[in-house]
């Protein structure tokens, strides 16, 4: 259902009941990146409780080794 979702362009930072969160894009994608209305409720509610983890960099893997190897954000990769 169309009115279910939200479409960003774009990597940004929002204020939602008080509460500061960074919502990401896929840099893949030339379009939209959709996201349900339900989880970001859940993004920008009390409830969660991970959200620093999420915004961390450098809590990722490597993915190739060797040096220059790239180490994506455990949880900022898109499909």
């Amino acid at each position: 259902m169309p009115g279910n979702a939200i479409f960003i362009s774009q990597t940004g930072t929002y204020n939602f009941c008080g509460r500061t969160r960074t919502i990401y894009h896929d840099t893949g994608s030339t379009g939209y990146t959709r996201y349900d209305r339900d989880y970001l409720n859940w993004v920008f509610s009390s409830q969660n409780t991970v959200q620093a983890e999420i915004d961390d960099s450098t809590n990722g893997v490597r993915y190739c080794q060797g040096p220059g190897a790239p180490t994506y954000a455990k949880y900022q990769i898109n499909r």
